[in-house]
């Protein structure tokens, strides 16, 4: 296959420049896949990269939880426009939360859980009883990325279809695509499961820019749902095939196919996606590529949809490098092979827009992290901090200064010489909305919404 010998000839260069130690690619084009592995799977062991090598999908697991729960529509089980309560009424939460909010993110809830609930295979179950999230936005007022509201998803398919998550994944979807996927609880035996899999890779930690397997490699059990499923690269592309209509008879209609890519809201981020559909980011304002990307540890991963070539794309590596190879490489040969751009990132005009750059001031918070913006010259000053003794991963920053591209949408350009120098995509921050005195409601980072709270 062309497209595929196309991207693999950019990818191993872009591999050696970005020190990731391995990846696997695949394409899947006219009903056939083809694939290209490169590199080491675990740098330590020197063990290579292979056909069946399994990575980590990180927040690429959402789509296969959201593809699961529409399984349930298919058969008349699930309704994604009734309430959440209606399956789950024990749960704890804004009763006008659809179903269809935990889909495209716009349930409100906080983004993370405040607590693991075990390993066991009742894991969700327990969950949902004792489930306690803050809304931080009114639901379906805005986009706000949700890890937790894809745990309430996987709990709900649970309800309706009598087994644990795993059990109902392995039988309705990974069985009858025949894909190379496996779940959280085959990940969580050290090594042991059959599969081999893919270590990730952290920097050395004494600056050398070496590259280290990372200590730990699996999720809690009950984080499965959002970002706990691994699968080889063959197994994503045939998945995500699936979704183009290449998959077996009466996985899902034509109709519900199309409904799942369709985009049901609007987001800002020009950096991430334009939209969200019921499974899918939307990446551009057309909706002609869809696609998603995760990071678990050391593992970058990403996939793509082309519907109206036919074309799915999977790309999974296992360095902190591999955002390079999907947004320098792999993106930019699917605009050059295929015609499907990208739009470019934002960018701060030279003369900034006139403005009330007051009306922006103010803290913003959720009940883990806040975000205190202040005017600055001719931008802002940004500064995201922890709430909590367990940060979630996010970054910290000290007057951050961005620029303002349009009205509501401000962005930081990294600068040559500066320590973020190698940051892949701009910081955007966004604001929406309108409080009772008709300054911004939400401030939007990291693809989560933070509301006004001064």
């Amino acid at each position: 296959m062309a497209l595929v010998d196309a991207l693999a000839s950019g990818m191993r260069e872009a591999a050696v420049r970005h020190l990731v130690p391995g990846f696997a690619l695949a394409v899947h084009e006219a009903g056939r896949v083809a694939t290209v592995e490169w590199g080491l799977a675990d740098a330590a062991a020197g063990r290579p990269v292979t056909r069946d090598t399994v990575f980590a999908l990180g927040s690429i697991s959402k789509a296969v939880t959201a593809t699961l729960a529409m399984t349930f529509v298919r058969d008349g089980l699930l309704d994604v426009e009734r309430p959440v309560l209606a399956y789950l009424p024990e749960v704890a939460i804004d009763p006008r939360i659809r179903v269809v909010d935990l889909l495209c993110h716009t349930s409100g809830l906080e983004w993370e859980l405040d607590r693991i609930y075990g390993e066991g295979a009742d894991c969700l179950a327990r969950l949902a009883g004792g489930f306690r999230a803050r809304g931080v936005a009114e639901p379906g007022e805005t986009f706000s990325y949700c890890n937790a509201g894809f745990l309430l998803l996987a709990r709900i398919a649970e309800v309706v279809g009598g087994d644990h998550w795993e059990a109902l994944l392995r039988e309705r979807l990974l069985r009858p695509l025949g894909a190379h996927v496996t779940v959280p609880s085959a990940r969580r035996s050290g090594g042991a499961a059959a599969d081999p899999v893919a270590r990730g890779h952290v920097p050395a930690p004494d600056g050398s820019g070496r590259q280290i397997v990372a200590p730990e490699w699996a999720l809690p059990r009950v984080m499965g749902p959002t970002g706990g499923v691994w699968a080889s690269a063959r197994g994503l592309a045939r998945f995500a095939a699936a979704h183009l209509g290449d998959g077996p008879p009466g996985l899902l209609p034509p109709e519900l196919l199309s409904a799942m890519r369709a985009t049901r809201v609007r987001c800002r981020f020009a950096s991430w996606a334009h939209g969200w559909s019921l499974a899918w980011g939307v990446l551009t304002p057309d909706g002609r590529l869809l696609g998603y990307d995760g990071q678990f540890l050391g593992h970058i991963s990403c996939v793509r949809l082309l519907p109206e070539h036919g074309v799915a794309i999977a790309l999974l590596t296992n360095g902190p490098g591999g955002k390079h190879l999907y947004r320098e490489t792999l993106d930019g040969l699917i605009a050059a092979e295929l015609g499907v751009a990208r739009p470019a990132m934002l960018a701060a005009p030279e003369r900034p827009p006139d403005a009330d750059l007051a009306a922006y001031a103010g803290r913003y918070a959720r009940s883990d992290y806040e975000v205190l913006v202040e005017p600055a010259g001719c931008g802002l000053a940004v500064t995201g901090r922890h709430l909590t003794r367990a940060p979630n991963g996010w970054a910290a920053y000290d007057r951050l200064p961005v620029r303002m591209v349009r009205d509501g949408a401000f962005v930081y350009e990294p600068r040559p010489g500066t320590v973020d120098e190698d940051l892949v995509d701009p910081i955007e921050v966004h604001f929406e909305g309108s409080d009772e005195r008709g300054r911004p409601k939400y401030a939007h980072l990291f693809s989560t919404a933070h509301r006004r709270s001064d």
